[in-house]
């Protein structure tokens, strides 16, 4: 860290504390009826001042030259939501970006499963800033990938409005503030209040059903206020089988030429299977062996004696029913807590203390279908020798007495198992806890205040994961000749037709000396049972192999922060008000997965070591709102608005953003904005330091699998293949080199190499306010380019290093590559650190109406949002062609999406009634561009090629809502979501976009269907 710097900031910061003195006054916040910007501005009164979203300069009205959208409390009870993370992933909000929510299940992704995060304009969760009252929320979740708040943490009861400033804003808020920034903002309460919710679906299905309660209560007395919630929230998970829908997934894929569907078939019949394996279909009920080449055997009518092949994708079993039992959403209850407090000490300038403490415990759990396949490659050990012809590590059928002597044809190994075993339960546990302690006041010269603050947060969590030690599964398949005295349950026959018919076994690792060892506790896994390898396992295996695998995380964040502001000087336009600061703040991760984990013994899941370190920064800041001009002719206001940052980390050094705004209104009804500015990202501490998580990619990703007929031999690729392979296989060997086994890939942390993502952004904007009429109308263009973006290389990696010049001699891609086994010449292993290589743009532009009249006796208002995405593109490396994924089907939490999204909020109030209409809109998304343009390869089915549909069509919901405020009783909502029950898109397999039975798994559409929901709140 710059010393110099540390020092200065420091010592200024301790010097103007130690001479505070003067009234204080808290911060003023607008009206929180304001729906929309120009209500805010409306309602906050002339003599108040204010604090927006995007600004740390006190204003006498809402007025900002940035785009800032505001929700209220009052309309997320209209709209029927469930959740703060409901009310932010809504389409038009997010830029109709895909979203990570509990719809996404994901055993490795940001947060863990079931974390809900919010992503602006599709450059994800980590470019976005999320702040509770203004302050930084840290992230939360389960795992070693925490990079971005999780928006189950909140409070719901207490929120009093969601500010969502979208355009990037690091020298305002500092790192993560790329793509813009969210603005939780609470309120203060005088009394008690107590509310319920519940969400049901019309079609139950046993899951899908959302409940909450809470009570608030608070008082503001002279000199001070209490306020304080507790929450609690339920939902209950939606499984494959509670949906008609989701129960049979198929490829839909039809043939070219009549436009029949093709695909998976039903074994015997002409009728299409349902969860074929391009559909999510797990492999079950057969075996895979290595006899006169690589076959797969079943058993006919569950006869062991009966083998026969299945190698024809149209006769292999079908999927395992308990795919049903999967959990389309998680399972989730949180229990939230909060308290804010202040009072006025009548010292120090009149200053006020204040504190504020969020507890939040997020309990979720997931029902999932874990495929057993016996594969020695990936696990670590061998327990046979290869197998002929495939080069393949197997298990000889006469080595193992459970094997079916039908199978043995002289030599031929068991490769593998295909088994659907019983479901297995995942869960995790986050505990939050955030508390804030901070003093404000006047300095006791101008209008000048302070304000010093330390927030601390703290995530302490766990997941757990039903899984097999791989230690234990050798154990398990490894059988000897039991001995005498071996308990029973230790014990397994041997059947007619296995190769040890008759016979007593039990595991080696029960037996030492020839004699059963005291204490063993091993029972062997007869995984050539035909009940058994049709998943009907018996209770006793399950329980020998099966264990929780529980990792443990923990993260840290400890933030100091003072700000002073005030008035600068008097300008004949205005006041130059000013804001200067400094903060300090150290961001720690401690994740440790389990012993099974870390020893590479997770079976069939990547081995993970323990995510361990530490960053800190020190920033000073600075901003001024300028008047240039106002109440002339043509300028009735002109304002420019500076402001600038001073960065230092640890990791990776210094930085410098600042970002330039004005705002020009010649007309009292029309305004224009523009701003200009720079933004970063500093590496998160995942990104930083994961530790060495391996996997295994296959033997088809080797760049020199049989590169002799595929490439031209003056080509790099040929001459580096050949090079690499000939003293391994000779030039015979390495010309007819076909790879029989992938490489493990290493994924690794960046620290020491990795700088910081910068960004620039600018944008234009125009708002026209008629308030004799009611109606305003504003339209903003934005444009962000992000560079030096972390990111995976993956197989990148090899392509790179096998098509260079300079290969294995200097090359910076060829030193991750570990050198070829000198048996068979296969890759054997390369590193995959987090490096800066990609670059993306996004731009677009936000639209916004309102609409506010007397109607028939009563108020109408009508709003209206939408954002057109002109480009979301992606440049993966430098010199690399860029990809536009604008318009095209996205996964979640990346580029892609929608090119047109919109809402629309019409509400009529008739005295103690207000009804509601909503209509939310999602335009068209064309993954079919994607085949076209070569990224990626078309389906075919049997060698042939197949039509497929990758378009997403345009999407619709419609929601009412009625709600009554009775006197003396309290307020009463009533409502209908997707009214019509208008159902996602349906896109084929091809791609392996994120699939809910056919329909295409999109964060902006409705899977539940229609439900009807119910709040009532009173107060006393």
């Amino acid at each position: 860290m710059n010393t110099l710097l540390r020092t200065l900031l420091v010592g200024s910061s301790l010097t103007v504390m130690a001479g505070l003195a003067a009234p204080a006054l808290a911060q003023e916040v607008p009206d929180a009826s304001a729906s929309q910007e120009e209500d805010a501005q409306e309602d906050a009164a002339p003599t108040n001042e204010i604090v927006v979203t995007g600004s740390r300069v006190r204003r006498e009205t809402y007025n900002t030259n940035a785009p800032v959208d505001v929700v209220t409390r009052e309309e997320t009870v209209l709209a029927g939501t469930a959740s703060v993370a409901d009310a932010l992933q809504d389409s038009t909000l997010a830029s109709g970006s895909a979203q990570l929510n509990e719809a996404y299940l994901g055993f490795v992704s940001p947060g863990g499963a079931a974390a809900n995060s919010i992503g602006l304009r599709g450059l994800g969760p980590q470019r976005t800033l999320v702040l509770l009252n203004g302050r930084r929320l840290s992230p939360a979740g389960v795992g070693p990938e925490l990079i971005a708040a999780d928006l189950n943490v909140l409070p719901n009861a207490i929120l009093q409005r969601i500010e969502v400033l979208r355009e990037g804003a690091s020298s305002i808020y500092g790192s993560d503030a790329i793509a813009g920034v969210v603005n939780l903002i609470t309120d203060e309460v005088d009394g008690v209040t107590v509310d319920f919710y519940t969400n049901q679906p019309v079609e139950h299905g046993g899951g899908g059903r959302t409940y909450r309660a809470s009570v608030t209560g608070g008082t503001v007395f002279d000199g001070g206020y209490v306020t304080g919630s507790f929450e609690y929230r339920e939902q209950t998970p939606l499984k494959v089988r509670d949906r008609e829908e989701f129960r049979c997934p198929t490829d839909l894929l039809t043939d070219p030429d009549t436009g029949e569907p093709v695909g998976q078939r039903v074994p015997g019949s002409d009728e299409l299977r349902c969860f074929p394996f391009d559909s999510g279909g797990i492999a079950q009920n057969y075996l895979l062996v290595a006899d006169t080449g690589v076959n797969r055997y079943s058993y006919r009518d569950g006869d062991i004696t009966q083998p026969y092949l299945v190698n024809n994708l149209d006769i292999r079993p079908l999927a395992s029913r308990r795919q049903l039992d999967v959990d389309v959403t998680s399972a989730l209850r949180t229990f939230t807590g909060f308290l804010s407090a202040g009072v006025d000490v009548g010292a120090l300038g009149n200053a006020e203390i204040y504190t504020e403490a969020l507890i939040t415990r997020r309990e979720s759990q997931q029902n999932d279908l874990a495929q057993i396949n016996y594969n020695a490659d990936t696990i670590g050990f061998e327990v046979g020798p290869r197998a002929a012809p495939a080069g393949f590590t197997g298990l000889p059928v006469l080595a193992y007495p459970f094997a079916p002597t039908a199978l043995d044809t002289g030599g031929a190994q068991i490769l593998r198992p295909f088994i659907a075993p019983p479901i297995v339960d995942r869960s995790q546990e986050v505990n939050y806890y955030r508390g804030v302690a901070g003093i404000r006041g006047d300095l006791g010269f101008g209008n000048f205040r302070y304000d010093a603050s330390v927030v601390y947060s703290l995530t302490d969590s766990t997941s757990s994961v039903e899984g097999i030690d791989a230690r234990k599964f050798r154990n398990a398949i490894t059988a000897v000749i039991a001995p005498d005295g071996t308990p029973d349950q230790f014990v397994t026959v041997a059947g007619p037709g296995t190769v040890g018919a008759g016979n007593r076994y039990t595991c080696a690792a029960n037996v030492a000396g020839g004699n059963y060892l005291p204490g063993a506790n091993c029972v062997l896994f007869n995984f050539a049972d035909p009940a058994v390898l049709a998943g009907d396992i018996p209770q006793a295996s399950l329980n020998y192999l099966y264990e929780d695998v529980v990792g443990e995380t923990t993260f840290e964040q400890i933030t100091g922060q003072l700000i002073f502001d005030g008035t600068l000087l008097d300008l004949p336009a205005g006041p130059v008000n000013i804001a200067l600061g400094a903060e300090f703040r150290r961001d720690s991760i401690d994740d440790n997965p389990s012993e099974i984990a870390q020893s590479g013994n997770f079976y069939n899941y990547t081995s993970s070591g323990r995510t361990k370190g530490s960053d800190e920064v020190i920033e000073a800041f600075g901003e001024a709102s300028i008047p240039i001009l106002a109440d002339k002719p043509f300028f009735r206001e002109l304002t420019l608005d500076v402001s600038a940052r001073i960065t230092d980390y640890e990791s990776y050094g210094s930085d410098f953003t600042y970002r330039v705004g004005g705002t020009w209104a010649p007309t009292d009804f029309l305004r224009f904005r523009g701003s200009y500015g720079t933004a970063f990202r500093a590496p998160n501490l995942y990104e930083q330091f994961v530790a060495d998580q391996t996997g295994f990619y296959p033997a088809s990703f080797d760049p020199c699998d049989e590169f002799a007929s595929v490439f031209d031999p003056s080509s790099n690729r040929y001459q580096n293949c050949l090079a690499d392979l000939e003293p391994i296989l000779g030039t015979a060997g390495a010309l007819n080199f076909t790879a029989t086994g992938g490489p493990q890939v290493i994924t690794q942390g960046g620290r020491d190499v990795l700088e910081a993502e910068t960004s620039t952004s600018w944008g234009l904007g125009a708002i026209l306010t008629l308030p004799a009429v009611g109606f305003s109308l504003t339209a903003d263009y934005f444009n962000i380019e992000v560079n030096g973006q972390v990111d995976l290389l993956n197989s990148g990696i090899l392509s790179r290093c096998f098509n260079s010049d300079d290969f294995r001699s200097g090359n910076e891609f060829c030193e991750f590559v570990e050198a070829r086994d000198d048996g068979q010449g296969n890759l054997t292993s390369f590193r995959n650190p987090y490096l800066n290589i990609a670059s993306q743009k996004v731009e677009g532009i936000d639209f916004s109406a309102r609409q506010s009249m007397e109607l028939l006796g009563g108020q109408f208002t009508a709003d209206l949002r939408a954002t057109r995405m002109l480009t979301q593109e992606l440049q993966s490396f430098e010199g690399d062609e860029p990809v536009n994924y604008n318009g095209r089907l996205a996964f979640q939490s990346s580029l892609g999406g929608p090119k047109w999204v919109g809402d629309a909020d019409l509400r009529f109030s008739f005295g103690d009634i207000t009804f509601r209409y909503g209509l939310q809109y999602v335009g068209p998304m064309d993954g079919n561009e994607f085949v076209e343009e070569g990224l990626l390869a078309a389906p075919v089915v049997n060698g042939d090629p197949v039509d497929f549909d990758l378009l997403a069509e345009e999407y619709f919901e419609h929601d009412i809502s009625v709600q009554f405020r009775i006197q003396d009783l309290g307020q009463l909502t009533l409502g209908v979501n997707n009214v019509f029950n208008n159902e996602p898109s349906v896109i084929s397999s091809a791609g392996g976009f994120p699939r809910v039975g056919n329909y295409f798994n999109y964060s902006g559409y409705d899977i539940i269907g229609r439900s009807f929901f119910l709040n009532m709140t009173r107060s006393f």
